[in-house]
């Protein structure tokens, strides 16, 4: 959140960490293409690895200082004989680096971690051909969301991995983001729409009379919403849109319908 430190991942197999100067280290993996988060204070970053191939289906934690991991967590089954049951899709890590929350493709598994834990807090199995394609988690820890190809946006409690609640956008699912403080979740969906949730309902904000969801005019591949959930950013095919939301839940800022998201 400070800026001074950047993490990204490389078809190499490559994890990379990177300073304000450009110093830093780089890690080779070897177990497949690196998803990466950091925390916001930059001190702990997490790996997770989208692999067909590995028979080791793992998600790792390091800290800024060395490219040695700190702990290892494996996601695939006991069973996984081929590799690539839980190869990672998507990963990130809450605010003090405290909570790490991964998904998972063929296990269809969303898996939550503490770091200073060796096994996982709890694990969820979305519906039948429920890729998990993305996840997130509260600055605190306390909220995790995750977005599946069984058409359904879920909200846990880091407390247990039974659903909140759920959502079902009769679509794919290809990102979700929450709120630092846990309060608004976004969601999009493959058949063009995007969503907005409070987290103490599963219906969403945005207007709609049938769906309430907002017609975006293309598929959404990724989704980020503000600290305190006021602003959505939506992108996909040619098409960036900036969603307010006020404005798009037709409050006092204006205009339900009448509000043109496209910038």
């Amino acid at each position: 959140a400070d800026g001074e430190y950047a993490v990204a991942g490389s078809e190499d197999d490559k994890i990379y960490l990177f300073d304000r100067e450009g110093d830093g280290w780089w890690r080779d993996s070897g177990l497949g293409d690196p998803v990466v988060d950091i925390s916001a204070d930059g001190e702990y970053i997490a790996a997770g690895y989208e692999s067909y191939y590995s028979d080791d289906d793992r998600v790792q934690l390091f800290n800024k200082d060395s490219r040695e991991p700190l702990r290892t967590w494996k996601t695939g089954g006991d069973d996984d004989t081929w590799g690539g049951e839980g190869m990672v899709t998507s990963i990130a890590i809450s605010a003090d680096g405290q909570y790490i929350v991964t998904g998972s493709y063929h296990s269809l598994k969303t898996h939550l971690f503490n770091k200073d834990i060796g096994t996982p807090l709890w694990n969820h199995t979305a519906e039948e051909y429920g890729y998990v394609q993305s996840v997130d988690i509260s600055g605190d820890g306390a909220f995790v969301v995750s977005g599946s190809w069984d058409s359904n946006v879920y909200l846990f409690s880091k407390d247990s991995g039974i659903p909140l609640w759920n959502y079902e956008t009769y679509s794919w699912v290809w990102s979700v983001a929450i709120s630092e403080d846990g309060n608004y979740i976004a969601a999009a969906s493959y058949n063009d729409k995007g969503y907005l949730f409070q987290r103490s309902s599963n219906k969403p904000l945005w207007w709609g009379e049938e769906d309430r969801s907002q017609p975006l005019g293309c598929p959404i591949y990724c989704v980020a919403v503000s600290a305190n959930g006021e602003y959505t950013v939506a992108g996909g095919g040619n098409e960036v849109y900036l969603l307010d939301k006020e404005a798009m839940s037709g409050g006092s800022n204006g205009g339900g319908k009448d509000n043109d998201p496209n910038f």
